[in-house]
């Protein structure tokens, strides 16, 4: 069974290889710039939402 594993598994050559690292290594950096821009836009809400809450507490306190 193992020679026929063996025969069915073409080796990889240095070059697909270093290729499929590069591509691996791309998409890692996709991701990490993708979950910065993530954690800006929830840090922008949250800020948003503070504003809107001192915003309506102050509407608030004026209408008494």
């Amino acid at each position: 069974m193992i020679r026929w594993i063996q025969k069915a598994v073409e080796p990889v050559s240095y070059e697909e290889h270093r290729q499929v690292l590069e591509e691996r290594d791309s998409l890692k950096d996709q991701l990490s710039q993708a979950n910065r821009k993530i954690g800006g836009l929830e840090n922008y809400r949250a800020f948003d939402v503070q504003e809107l809450q001192k915003y309506l507490n102050n509407q608030l306190v004026h209408s008494w």
